[in-house]
């Protein structure tokens, strides 16, 4: 009889015929362990080949880059927001917290640094148990085949799933090593409510950076993986804590904790931060920079990319403006009793993408620009960004009002009408082309007959300004407004003096930063440098200035700015305390339904505007000095706490004369009021005043006393009109004394 084979089959027959063998048994056991491999390689060389042109290539895996988080900074390096598509900011291992590091592995897998990818014993465990309750209850997943799960398969739980988990498992141990797999793993795990990777996590949950983190919190956070929904702190902080509390008693059963450690973290308090604690500072301004990034680099690699970008912000800036605006606003709401008030949001209320861009209650903004850089150093386009998303300083068009008689008056310095010249403050009809009547009028109705281009700037007074533009044309006001920056339509028609065509705050402001700057227009720019991921330099940004005016006309512009704050309409400021040198300009529309200050030391230049989204009145004498001046002042004091910018000296090309204040020109002795009078050069009077030299004077009649001049004089309101262009009208007066 043959007698059976030592090993192979026969050894597997003969086992359970006669008495036991140990030598037998031992023979089926390597029989059946050998073909138990056999088995496994022939199904893993079946799966590779059937699902390797399914997972990624081996050059994709080795260069993994998951979506990182572009990061927004003001100039000082200071974090004032993110802009993803997952939350997710990369960092490496060393800043992952070490009891975090223990906590996981205690967690997610003991043997991380054991085993090659696969834990055999433990997902023979998990098996049995999902085998003995009939459902799927444990994974069994290394950290490793939870990385390739999460970065390249779905978390459907099937057997095709898990072939390729398995396959992509083993290529990612191959490639990486174990740190390096661990430092991808605390970078792409799911966190919940929207938090991708460690830093995340704990900025969503504690608003922390990692190495603030202690034990308690280091462990809570290692167990929220597991099951982000079951898990989220906001929702189910009891599920939460447990899950804490076991991931503990898991670092004291591996050696990581004493159980005093343990129970000493357990009792350390979880606080969770409000969902509503924004993560955005400077909203208005992160979401300007989003716009303009994604037009150059594209919305995707903008949200994945990583880039790090520091801007020309100056968070502390931002803050006062914020702060003194918003102070202002609920101040003014106290006083004219609105009839809808301005209300924080509810706590626990979400913002929603789709509220409305208007808002019922009182707006502001505000602008502040480096004046000798353009630097955009603070931007606030409204009083809620998570309400209204509508950045009212850079998409809202508005009525400057007398804040645009600045250009008028610059175009009338560049044609030889100087700040001497004496204007008639008289009625004035202008009939325009189309029939239609416009006559600009004063505020109350009054009159002060003649007065200097000087005294007329710096009191706003109405009619004055309609004089000159129609004098020089409107087409030149506009051509000056827009060599100076202002890129909206304008209308080239008499009320444009008054300010009757819309501007953006942002282009008002960075026009008024020509004046003090010498002519100098710098164009508004907000990027320092951009950085990749890498830290290898993408842009860096730079001054764009263009010359576009003499430096003589804006140094005599400048001088009346200045007037306007000493002696003005912005005036009230230096009572409220702020006395640095500066110069400005005050604007309102009709039935006061728009107030601007725009206003500039050598160091600032800030534009300020106050109204309602809707076209209706802010209240009765709700002017630029009321409405908008008090948060340009306020701010502007603590601007420049410590600082101590330079006066604004006169450059070569600009002339100094005695001159008549009566008629504007060359003092005789014979005159009376006389005071010194500065022009561009060239541009100054040449001609001995005929109304006190003895000399017959066409000027005789309009002798009269000048009113006298209000401290804090009211800025006047510019009364809409037909936008008709027109042409100089026939039979308007203007004196231009002294020009040859």
């Amino acid at each position: 009889m043959k007698e059976p084979s030592r090993f192979g089959w026969g050894a597997l027959r003969s086992l359970g015929r006669g008495p036991f063998s140990i030598t037998a048994f031992l023979q089926a056991w390597f029989t059946l362990t050998f073909c138990a491999l056999f088995l496994v390689c022939g199904v893993f060389v079946i799966a590779l080949l059937r699902y390797q042109n399914e997972l990624p290539s081996t050059a994709h895996l080795e260069r993994i880059e998951p979506p990182s988080n572009t990061r927004i900074f003001d100039r000082n390096g200071a974090s004032i927001g993110d802009l993803f598509a997952e939350d997710r900011i990369i960092v490496p291992l060393e800043e992952i917290p070490p009891a975090m590091v223990s906590a996981v592995l205690a967690a997610e897998d003991r043997h991380f640094y054991d085993h090659w990818g696969i834990e055999i014993p433990a997902l023979v465990r998990a098996t049995i148990a999902n085998v003995r309750s009939g459902s799927t209850r444990q994974g069994g997943s290394t950290i490793t085949q939870q990385l390739a799960r999460n970065l390249f398969l779905t978390h459907e739980r099937t057997f095709e799933r898990k072939i390729k988990e398995a396959l992509l498992t083993i290529r990612l141990e191959r490639i990486y090593t174990k740190d390096e797999i661990l430092a991808m793993y605390f970078n792409q795990i799911y966190y919940g409510n929207g938090a991708h990777g460690a830093k995340s996590a704990a900025r969503e949950y504690f608003g922390k950076d990692l190495a603030q983190l202690n034990l308690g919190e280091s462990a809570f956070l290692a167990g929220l993986p597991a099951n982000p929904t079951l898990y989220d702190p906001r929702r189910r902080f009891e599920n939460a804590k447990r899950r804490q509390e076991l991931v503990l008693n898991m670092m004291v059963r591996s050696g990581e904790l004493t159980k005093t450690e343990a129970e000493t973290a357990k009792k350390t308090p979880i606080e969770i931060v409000s969902a509503n604690e924004r993560k955005m500072l400077a909203p208005y301004f992160v979401e300007y920079v989003r716009q303009e990034l994604a037009a150059r680099y594209g919305a995707d690699n903008l949200y994945k990319d990583g880039l790090q970008v520091v801007t020309t912000l100056d968070l502390n800036v931002q803050k006062i403006v914020e702060e003194e605006l918003e102070a202002h606003l609920k101040k003014l709401e106290k006083r004219n009793r609105y009839k809808v008030l301005y209300k924080e949001a509810k706590e626990g209320e979400e913002p929603e993408e789709s509220k409305e861009k208007s808002t019922p209650y009182l707006q502001g903004a505000a602008v502040v620009l480096d004046t000798s850089t353009g630097e955009i150093l603070a931007m606030v386009g409204g009083r809620d960004f998570w309400e209204s998303r509508f950045n009212r300083a850079t998409q809202a068009k508005r009525q400057p009002g007398s804040a645009f008689k600045a250009f008028v008056y610059t175009a009338a310095l560049e044609q030889g009408i100087g700040p001497s010249t004496i204007l008639q403050d008289e009625p004035l009809t202008v009939t325009l082309p189309n029939g239609d009547v416009y006559e600009p009028v004063n505020h109350g109705g009054t009159f002060q007959g003649p007065m200097s281009m000087r005294r007329a700037f710096y009191q706003s007074v109405n009619v004055p300004a309609v004089r000159t533009i129609l004098t020089i044309g409107p087409k030149s006001a506009v051509k000056v407004a827009q060599r100076c920056g202002i890129t909206t339509k304008l209308r080239a028609v008499p009320s444009l003096a008054l300010g009757s065509s819309e501007v953006t705050l942002l282009e008002l402001t960075a026009a008024y930063t020509v004046f003090p700057d010498g002519g100098i227009l710098h164009k508004p720019w907000f990027v320092g440098e951009i950085r990749d991921r890498n830290g290898a330099e993408l842009e860096r940004g730079r001054v764009e200035s263009h010359e576009v005016m003499s430096e003589p006309v804006a140094a005599v512009m400048t001088d009346m700015m200045q007037d306007v704050m000493n002696r003005g309409t912005g005036a009230t400021a230096r009572a409220a305390g702020f006395t640095a040198p500066a110069g400005g300009k005050t604007g309102t529309m009709d039935e006061y339904s728009d107030a601007f200050f725009v206003g500039f030391t050598s160091l600032y230049t800030m534009g300020v505007w106050v109204g309602f989204d809707s076209k209706k009145s802010i209240g009765y004498e709700m002017t630029g000095t009321e409405a908008a001046l008090p948060i340009w002042t306020a701010s502007m004091i603590r601007m420049h706490e410590g600082k101590k910018p330079a006066r604004f000296e006169l450059p070569d090309g600009v002339v100094s004369r005695e001159v008549c204040l009566e008629s504007g020109y060359l003092a005789s002795p014979g005159c009376s009021i006389t005071g010194r009078e500065i022009f561009p050069e060239g541009k100054q009077p040449h001609e001995v005043c005929p109304m006190h030299s003895g000399l017959d004077s066409p000027f005789d009649e309009l002798r009269q006393e000048s009113p006298p001049e209000d401290v804090y004089p009211r800025e006047e309101p510019a009364p809409s009109t037909p936008s008709t262009e027109s042409e100089i009208p026939d039979g308007v007066e203007l004196y231009r004394p002294g020009l040859n």
